[in-house]
């Protein structure tokens, strides 16, 4: 079994997953870069006959409950706070790898005219994620004239871009990734990539983009409309958002150039 761990702290956090392997001991460390501090945090994970446990090595505190233990076995729902020599906490959550956990769905975004896509636990929002720890209008994306820019609604617990906690706000790049509370969205410039391993997302207002293999089923979504291609110099009449790959043909006595 697989599991996902979770790591935030005050103005960063990251994800961890354990490699599928037995009796062995596997440490996992954490850059400065996420916890804010010099040195590299070691998270000494083992796992004998396929149970994974960890301790704090010396580093860290374990706090379960409030209450300190020396070693804890990983499970599903699993919450720790983490307690450094200096009084600096951060929390661990651990949860089971499924094919949710890699999965996207990718969705347009249109080009021509401004576009505002709200982030929250409130049913209004285009991405309405239903998660306790998610405030209401929890982030907001604005997309105008090629530009995209998320920014934190004063939420509660936070949005993170790229593993950093987001203050104010700030313009995404091509690949970038924002994180709220186990929502994944990736920015694409021409569409966004939404992972959400526990379906506790709606989406709303965005036309999903359906890529589908030759011979294989084919979804229509909505009607035609205009949109511009990757190179924004053209606009294009699309009659679908659905897009066909045709398999590539086998060369036959492919012979070396040399």
């Amino acid at each position: 079994m697989s599991y996902l761990l979770t790591a935030v702290f005050e103005n960063g956090f990251c994800e961890l997953y354990l490699p599928s392997v037995d009796n062995k001991k596997v440490p996992m460390e954490i850059k400065p870069y996420i916890s804010g501090r010099d040195d590299d945090i070691i998270l000494p994970f083992e796992v004998w006959d396929g149970v994974w446990t960890l301790s704090g090595g010396g580093q860290f505190v374990l706090l379960q409950n409030e209450k300190a233990v020396e070693k804890v076995q990983l499970q599903e729902g699993l919450f720790l706070n983490c307690e450094l020599p200096d009084g600096q906490v951060f929390s661990l959550t651990a949860e089971e790898v499924t094919e949710g956990n890699t999965q996207f769905k990718k969705y347009l975004l249109k080009a021509e005219a401004q576009t505002n896509i709200s982030i929250g636990n409130d049913s209004g929002n285009t991405i309405c994620y239903a998660n306790k720890f998610v405030s209401a209008k929890h982030a907001g994306i604005s997309i105008a004239s090629g530009r995209a820019v998320i920014k934190d609604l004063g939420s509660v617990n936070g949005t993170f871009v790229n593993g950093r906690m987001l203050e104010g706000e700030r313009e995404l790049e091509f690949g970038d990734i924002v994180y709220i509370i186990g929502l994944k969205i990736v920015y694409l410039g021409n569409s966004i990539a939404i992972n959400n391993p526990k379906n506790n997302c709606k989406i709303k207002d965005l036309k999903e983009i359906i890529i589908t293999s030759a011979g294989g089923d084919e979804t229509t979504v909505a009607e035609e409309e205009k949109y511009f291609l990757r190179t924004p110099r053209k606009l294009e009449l699309i009659d679908k958002q659905v897009f066909t790959l045709e398999n590539a043909r086998r060369s036959r006595n492919r012979q070396s150039s040399l």
